[in-house]
């Protein structure tokens, strides 16, 4: 679409502002798209297998540089772990449980399990892709 066009009687029509919002709307759908595949890699990495101490017949706890294990299922880390959208062309992806930082980034008392960088780096392509990048 023109963002201006001049008619035959010299008259000008703008389109900037339709074009904007175009724009704005077909980005923001691909923005909601990549936080919705950077959350669920994040929960998806929480499930996949861990090598650290055992917790019993079926379960291990993550060992240091894993995503963590999902101790609590949807009640812990794993079902708090969702995406919004505070302006248009933003979004946020994470949790708001502290101990989700404290996982990610680590602790004076305990190494960091990272799960959040790590989805977003998973999806990188894709989003990159996405964009036409």
């Amino acid at each position: 679409m023109p963002r201006a066009r001049v008619s035959a009687g010299g008259r000008v029509e703008w389109f900037g502002d339709e074009v904007e919002a175009a724009v704005t709307e077909a980005v923001s759908k691909r923005l909601d798209k990549a936080a919705m595949m950077v959350a669920e890699s994040a929960k998806a990495s929480m499930l996949e297998p861990k090598s650290g101490a055992s917790m019993g017949e079926f379960t291990r706890r993550s060992a240091p540089g894993e995503a963590p294990a999902s101790q609590h299922g949807e009640a812990g880390l794993l079902g708090s772990v969702t995406w919004d959208a505070p302006l248009d062309l933003e979004r946020r992806v994470g949790t708001n449980l502290e101990y989700g930082r404290e996982l990610e980034e680590g602790t004076v008392h305990k190494k960091a399990r990272p799960w959040l960088e790590a989805a977003l780096m998973r999806e990188r392509s894709a989003i990159r892709r996405m964009f036409g990048r």
